[in-house]
């Protein structure tokens, strides 16, 4: 598996797992084989560089005990050296550090009921080893596998679940999904299946850390860096049929009705949780200075009564219209609940939840939780407030400045702006109105007036977007969105779909301009920038503090295109020195440069490596468009 400027290529990460999944469906036995051969791939790069260094090491400590020449001792004290820097950075590899859940530890002794409830259940569930509890604040329950001996294994199970969890779902509810995780270090199903799931942990947090180490590149980076997406989506079909065992595992502990119940509760719960409870716990920020104190008590309190909250039936169609893909291996919960034979269904008002396994069914945990979050969010409401605070003064000072005049365009749109957010509808399209007449039928204040006319149900915003896409293909997309949506709700599907072939066709268009804008090949025309000469000063500025990166010379060009020839397609051409770009990673060059340039227009950014001296040579033609160092 490969990646894209060195950014991960989910595109091509698909396309491996779907052969994946057809080679394990033809030949079970021989992709099983062939991923195991690849994890321990994984596993054996390491200790065979470390090896190697042992070895090269070693050689070097003969041939210095039989220099005679003292400049060569030197040199070969400053080799040994390099070769024990680089046991360390393998070391480092083989034992990635791994944090442990950020949470209250769950002691036995002052849970005792909940620990006998855990105790049945791993018995229940192939009896895998949880050596330490943790309580954490979201809607989760997990297991974090710490290796002790890193690469040798020698793992910690460390369980985390989450106060919410138990606050919403019933006991053996919880007891399903604890059963699900469960699964997955058991391996009750297959030994195999469960130690690749831990080596995709293990490798992608090996990745991570040879990545916060900026010497061990040369050689962990650039390995890692292609195993660990490859071995990812080769192994995808294996963890995924993993998540189907974890559930059968959770299916025969507890139930097929417990394990599906609990998986329709917590869909609908997170769903809750970020759409409507935080939300509503932050919108009291508007009228009120300080934070609310307990807010883990209202939380429980809600879920408890989720049963009966007016968008259940609502949030559970929406997760049963997801569909399985292959953005995680866990697959959708209506195939989930095929597997299993167990129809979803909308969660009841229960009698009691899990929370009641704990002592005084958490109070204690709440507190603290809800102390966290109060000291966690203070300054962040505190600012929130100040900030609405001032919007509102900012709304009554453009709301004054109305009554004296005509405000400019951009005074006037932000008045409606802040109409809609602190007064309705019906006053912020008031105010879109007069923008829009003030501006003489200006582009912004004319898609603002017809979205909200549409959001009110009113077909003349049609008529609005309709005007301003025939002057603006940039509008196209967003606009005919805007009414596909409104005439999809409104049951007019024909007219709908006569907007739906416009949007897709305007994204079509827009997509291959895009993709021939950011690539480069030897039949693309440069022509001088567009850029005005204080807008080129800027830019050379700017790469001037690149220099000490290796950047030796920059042009900046205009390349032809097909479409859209009225916006340019700016390419800025890079030269690195030789030695950097035998040292550095050109791909993440390209991003830091492409990052931290400041201007106005659309910039793609190319840095060339010893294969692109053409890209050089064709922008280094165009007569003027040299900017660093200036010619």
């Amino acid at each position: 598996m490969a990646a894209v400027d060195g950014e991960f290529d989910f595109t091509r990460f698909e396309a491996q797992a779907r052969r994946c999944e057809d080679l394990a469906a033809d030949d079970p036995a021989g992709y099983r084989k062939r991923v195991a051969l690849l994890a321990a791939l994984g596993y054996a790069f390491p200790p065979a560089v470390l090896l190697v260094s042992l070895a090269l090491f070693g050689g070097l400590i003969a041939a210095y005990a039989l220099s005679g020449v003292s400049g060569g001792r030197v040199l070969l004290v400053k080799l040994g050296i390099a070769l024990l820097l680089l046991v360390g950075m393998v070391l480092k590899a083989m034992w990635p550090s791994f944090s442990k859940p950020e949470g209250i530890r769950l002691k036995r002794e002052e849970a005792p009921e909940f620990f006998a409830f855990l105790d049945d259940l791993r018995a229940r569930a192939g009896n895998p080893k949880v050596h330490r509890v943790y309580l954490v604040d979201e809607m989760t329950a997990y297991v974090v596998q710490t290796p002790r001996l890193g690469l040798l294994g020698w793992h910690r199970n460390d369980l985390a679940l989450g106060l919410p969890l138990l606050q919403a779902l019933t006991r053996e509810e919880v007891a399903a999904v604890v059963a699900h995780e469960f699964g997955h270090l058991s391996g009750a199903h297959g030994k195999l299946g469960a130690w690749v799931y831990r080596s995709h942990r293990l490798m992608h947090r090996i990745l991570e850390a040879v990545d916060e180490d900026k010497v061990s590149g040369l050689i962990f980076q650039r390995f890692y860096h292609w195993y660990q997406p490859y071995f990812a989506a080769y192994s995808f079909a294996l963890r995924r049929e993993q998540e189907y065992e974890a559930d059968r595992v959770s299916a025969e502990a507890t139930s097929p009705r417990a394990t599906v119940d609990a998986l329709s509760r917590v869909s609908v719960a997170a769903q809750y949780m970020g759409y409507a409870f935080w939300p509503e716990v932050w919108q009291r920020a508007e009228t009120e200075p300080d934070a609310p104190a307990g807010v883990y008590g209202r939380l429980g309190r809600a879920l408890f009564a989720l049963g009966a909250w007016e968008g259940t039936p609502k949030c559970l169609d929406s997760s049963l219209g997801d569909t399985t893909d292959y953005g995680d291996t866990h697959p959708s919960l209506t195939d989930r609940a095929r597997a299993l034979r167990a129809e979803p269904r909308v969660p009841e008002v229960p009698g009691e939840t899990a929370v009641s396994l704990l002592p005084d069914e958490g109070a204690a945990y709440v507190e603290a939780f809800s102390r966290d979050w109060l000291e966690d969010a203070g300054a962040s409401w505190r600012g929130r407030h100040e900030e609405l605070e001032q919007q509102r003064q900012w709304l009554a000072d453009l709301e004054a400045a109305a009554g004296e005049g005509p405000l400019a365009e951009e005074d006037a749109l932000n008045r409606g702006f802040l109409a809609e957010k602190f007064m309705d509808s019906e006053a912020a399209l008031e105010r879109f109105r007069q923008a829009l007449d003030w501006s003489g039928d200006a582009d912004r204040p004319l898609y603002q007036t017809g979205r909200l006319l549409l959001e009110l149900g009113r077909d003349e915003g049609i008529g609005h977007l309709d005007r301003l896409m025939a002057r603006d293909e940039d509008a196209v997309v967003p606009a005919c969105s805007i009414i596909e949506s409104y005439l999809t709700e409104a049951g007019r599907t024909d007219e709908a779909a006569a907007y739906a072939r416009r949007r897709e066709a305007m994204e079509q268009m827009l997509e291959t301009d895009w993709a021939e804008r950011n690539s480069v090949n030897k039949s693309d025309t440069f022509v001088m920038h567009r850029y005005t000469p204080e807008q080129a000063a800027e830019l050379a500025r700017a790469l001037a503090g690149f220099k000490k990166k290796g950047l030796k010379k920059a042009w900046l060009v205009a390349k032809l295109t097909t479409h859209r020839q009225s916006v340019p397609a700016h390419l800025l051409v890079c030269e690195i020195g030789v030695y950097r770009r035998w040292t550095e990673d050109m791909a993440k060059l390209q991003r830091e440069i492409a990052q931290n340039l400041s201007v106005e227009d659309d910039l793609a950014v190319t840095v060339c490596d010893t294969d692109d001296g053409w890209i050089r040579d064709k922008a280094q033609a165009v007569s003027g468009a040299q900017i660093y160092p200036q010619a």
